[in-house]
């Protein structure tokens, strides 16, 4: 049996790899910076990886069915590699544009959460910093939903 928290990362997942079919690489999942370096290396022009975060207890309400509201995090890594500034900006953008349209087609992801969103978006001081033609972000997403266990 599947957690709240893990059937969330699940549909976040399902949702992020449904807009990888039109503008987005095929998601990977918990892998490391060496995994995306590797495939840049390799030819791909795009790479994007979800980490699983962190849960947080936001409420916890005394009786009732499902006493917890909590919030689960996840990180999205997304690196783009062109040859051209201008190529590097628009697969740059087109990306970031993708994976908030992606969440914003069903922000309960199919009703598992009560509302999915990107709340930050990190490009300073990432081990990419300085590599001519490469760019990458850190976009994290949050979660809510309510659950009758604390994760």
């Amino acid at each position: 049996m599947t957690t709240r928290t893990g059937a969330a990362l699940d549909a976040l997942e399902v949702a992020i790899n449904a807009a990888a079919s039109i503008s987005l690489p095929a998601l990977e999942r918990n892998r490391t910076l060496d995994d995306a370096f590797s495939a840049l290396d390799g030819g791909a022009l795009a790479y994007l990886n979800m980490v699983d975060g962190d849960v947080a207890t936001l409420e916890t309400q005394l009786g009732g069915e499902e006493p917890y509201e909590l919030s689960q995090s996840a990180t999205f890594e997304w690196f783009v590699k062109a040859d051209t500034e201008a190529d590097l900006r628009a697969a740059f953008e087109a990306g970031l544009l993708a994976l908030d349209d992606a969440l914003d087609a069903d922000r309960t992801l199919g009703g598992v959460v009560d509302n999915a969103e990107i709340t930050g978006l990190r490009r300073d001081n990432l081990a990419t910093e300085g590599i001519s033609g490469l760019r990458a972000a850190e976009i994290d997403v949050v979660m809510t939903l309510t659950s009758d266990r604390p994760f």
